[in-house]
């Protein structure tokens, strides 16, 4: 209680604790300034690269099927893959499982290849909404 006391009563406290806190309102004001602008950057440049590849697949019916059928081959592979990795870790022993290096790679690897596959998905179901508005406008 006497520290307290004696902490409130010393000017250098006081300075020290205002020039925090003003130094943390100013750098959450700069990063929080910043870090929108970068996001809508990002989104923006993802939105763009997306659009350009629906361009030049939308009029192509051949290219849509290539799409599609690089989709469907992506997604037999991970399933191929996932079996595998199930069967692995379901047959070997205990030892084996215990270490972390092949378990987190297994997994890892596992996490990434989902990924693609989400990613290719939302490219296709864009591609595919821009071939139906296409075939609507020409025919």
């Amino acid at each position: 209680m006497d520290q307290i006391s004696n902490n409130l009563a010393d000017p250098t406290w006081w300075f020290t604790g205002i020039f925090f806190i003003l130094l943390g309102i100013l750098l959450t004001k700069l990063v929080l300034s910043w870090i929108p602008s970068s996001i809508k950057n990002l989104r923006r440049r993802k939105a763009k690269a997306l659009l350009l590849v629906v361009k030049k697949c939308r009029q192509h019916p051949a290219k849509v099927h290539f799409m599609t059928t690089r989709y469907w081959c992506l997604s037999s592979v991970i399933v191929v893959y996932l079996s595998l990795v199930l069967l692995f870790y379901a047959l070997s022993p205990p030892a084996a499982i215990d270490n972390n290096y092949i378990f987190f790679g297994t997994l890892i690897s596992a996490y990434l290849l989902l990924y693609f596959m989400v990613k290719e998905r939302e490219v296709i179901d864009e591609i595919i909404k821009g071939h139906i508005k296409w075939s609507r406008i020409t025919s």
